[in-house]
């Protein structure tokens, strides 16, 4: 009712617009989570056990979650061409590391090439910064720093045979066409993807 007094500049009967020759209804149809349903089920003995069984299945593993409606404005197809892309690229690149292993290349090889580029850096740094400011140092240690930090400190690399994509997505307006395709297709990119993957 504010809503139509604030932007159509009228007020409205209590729980109806007339506009037009034409009567709407006017209602409050709240959306969101029941919090102390949701409360109240996580204190069930269920609900742990679920818990220990999902804590069980998935250490060691980075899970990503999604909960949402089946819905054309939420983009689902997208994000699992998203995650299909990811997954291709990342199969890729594991292969070409495993590749370069086996033709022996070596950690060592890497830092004996950064210790080059750190030597060529401090070599342009001692230059540049005889002739410039404590601006120029501060930014040519900041990028060494980083640059040391994404080649050299690395303790694992993500690894995508170890990541879950868990989505739970509840399906809405069963009975119109658009959203059953939808469905559908989310259904057979899904099959793709665990088939593949």
């Amino acid at each position: 009712r504010s809503c139509v007094i604030r932007l159509c500049g009228f007020t409205p009967e209590m729980d109806m617009v007339q506009y037009l020759g034409r009567r709407t209804r006017l209602g409050v149809y709240p959306i969101g989570a029941n919090c102390t349903d949701i409360l109240n089920n996580m204190k069930t003995d269920s609900f742990k056990e679920h818990l220990k069984n999902y804590a069980e299945e998935f250490q060691g593993k980075s899970l990503v979650l999604s909960v949402e409606r089946l819905d054309y404005s939420k983009g689902m197809p997208h994000k699992l061409e998203a995650i299909e892309r990811y997954l291709e690229e990342a199969e890729k690149a594991q292969k070409q590391r495993k590749q370069r292993q086996d033709e022996g290349f070596q950690d060592e090889d890497r830092q004996a090439r950064l210790e080059k580029l750190k030597a060529r850096f401090e070599a342009c740094w001692k230059e540049k910064s005889e002739r410039h400011n404590f601006g120029f140092r501060t930014a040519m240690t900041a990028f060494w720093n980083k640059a040391k930090e994404l080649v050299l400190d690395q303790e694992e690399e993500l690894d995508h045979t170890k990541t879950v994509f868990l989505f739970i997505a509840v399906p809405s307006r069963q009975t119109v066409q658009e959203y059953k395709a939808i469905e559908e297709e989310v259904h057979k990119k899904v099959s793709t993807i665990n088939g593949r993957f």
